[in-house]
């Protein structure tokens, strides 16, 4: 497993929790993208992400909606 490095720092988990775990924490999204074969993601793609999906590989991630009082 790959995680990009200071991606869990907004939920309060630090790079050497995943470490211990086992993923293999690395410098950025950029080396995530080329050497994964599936990516997840807590919220779509950014745009400067685009570029990075390759065909043939996976992308699952979790829309979140916005519901508006009707």
């Amino acid at each position: 497993m790959l995680i990009e490095q200071g991606a869990g720092l907004g939920s309060g988990l630090a790079d050497g929790e995943y470490a211990t775990a086992g993923a293999e924490v690395v410098a950025g999204a950029a080396e995530v993208f080329a050497r994964a074969e599936m990516i997840v993601k807590v919220k779509e793609p950014l745009p400067a992400e685009w570029p990075l999906l390759r065909a043939g590989r996976s992308c699952f991630v979790i829309f979140t909606l916005r519901l508006t009082a009707s």
